[in-house]
């Protein structure tokens, strides 16, 4: 068997190897004890980044946009989490939009401190270009009860549903991108209610213990068709 994470995975991967083996898909999944939702949703209206700070991942892109969110909301603040070759790059940028004091470069950070950034957050954006064949960031969003933004890239749109668990916007169009962040910044009652179905689905679909006894299943099919297999043989 081959277990594949998304169907975009499996379209790239089967046009490598051929579909001479069986496969199918099974998602990654996420820990929905330690992501959960906040017991105050946040009062500042603050929207999230966490990735590597590399091109495809489409930063440079959510920067732009930030810098029209800020014209109709000007409390906003972006947190942007995560190293990466372009970083010198976007804070340049930031500093020629004037943005400075509003755009938080929070670096590396911990996995035990990342569900508590995500918290804080009314919204998370995960803006990639291209090559994203899952998108951890955008079940761990789910999970945390907060609406995601996402770009129509690889197996994104099979995770984020688009107007139910938050927006998928085409990659690269930094006006779309600051439209939709603009109106879950200003409609908190449809910004709550995507945060609640995402986390629904992330505690139905995609919690590690439902993930996790689909694999064992897959691994016990092929242990006991193989048994099988060898007890006829003469």
């Amino acid at each position: 068997r081959i277990i594949y994470v998304s169907k975009c995975a499996a379209f790239i991967i089967e046009r490598l190897l051929g579909n001479y083996v069986e496969s199918l898909v099974i998602p990654n999944g996420v820990d929905v004890h330690r992501f959960h939702p906040p017991r105050e949703e946040p009062i500042e209206p603050t929207i999230l980044f966490v990735g590597r700070l590399v091109h495809r991942k489409g930063v440079h892109v959510l920067i732009k946009a930030f810098s029209e969110v800020i014209d109709e909301v000007p409390d906003a603040k972006l947190l942007i989490v995560g190293e990466g070759y372009m970083k010198p790059f976007l804070q340049l940028i930031t500093r020629q939009l004037n943005l400075e004091e509003s755009v938080k470069f929070l670096g590396r950070i911990s996995e035990d401190k990342l569900p508590d950034i995500y918290r804080r957050s009314r919204i998370v954006v995960v803006p990639s270009l291209y090559r994203e064949s899952f998108g951890m960031v955008a079940i761990e969003t789910m999970a945390s009860g907060r609406p995601v933004i996402a770009t129509r890239v690889g197996g994104l749109p099979e995770v984020v549903e688009d107007g139910r668990s938050g927006f998928i916007v085409p990659p690269g169009n930094h006006r779309i991108l600051a439209e939709k962040i603009i109106q879950l910044l200003s409609d908190q009652k449809l910004a709550r209610r995507m945060g609640m179905y995402g986390r629904e689905v992330a505690v139905n679909r995609y919690s590690w213990h439902k993930i996790t006894r689909r694999v064992v299943e897959v691994y016990h099919e092929i242990i006991v068709k193989r048994r099988t297999t060898y007890l006829k043989q003469p």
